[in-house]
């Protein structure tokens, strides 16, 4: 996920944020995030996600885990994510979280993974939900 480097530009870690019970060093991305130009990709609206699964009586929801770690980093953008954690500095191989396009870069790739489905199945980012009208067609979808 990520490697050991030498780099001109770092990235100050927060260390010792509690997440579901767990510490996880977390990093802060805003000076990179303010001079990093905004993806237009969009994020669809919940009222959007409601009305398209609205006719379902059937439901399988599925979380993907660590959704932004399936996605390589550009590797032109390696070097920014350079950051400063215990023995030296690491860059991040895969999308790191806290990148200010790193949502809308994933929903578009979860986008065009799940092309073609879209009459069962709704995405938003990393949360799955695959919908039916009765229970024979929800295994077909599954």
């Amino acid at each position: 996920m990520a490697i050991m480097v030498n780099s001109e530009t770092t990235i100050d870690p927060v260390t010792g944020k509690e997440i579901k019970g767990k510490e996880r060093m977390v990093f802060n991305y805003r000076s990179l995030n303010d001079n990093t130009h905004k993806d237009q990709y969009s994020l669809p609206g919940i009222n959007t996600i409601l009305k398209k699964v609205g006719h379902g009586k059937f439901y399988s929801k599925f979380d993907l885990k660590s959704g932004f770690h399936q996605v390589a980093m550009a590797p032109e953008s390696i070097e920014w994510t350079a950051s400063v954690v215990p023995g030296g500095l690491i860059e991040w191989l895969v999308m790191p979280f806290g990148l200010k396009n790193a949502p809308v870069i994933f929903q578009r790739k979860m986008d065009q993974c799940f092309s073609g489905t879209e009459d069962f199945i709704a995405v938003y980012i990393d949360d799955i939900l695959v919908f039916s009208e009765n229970e024979q067609q929800h295994a077909e979808h599954l």
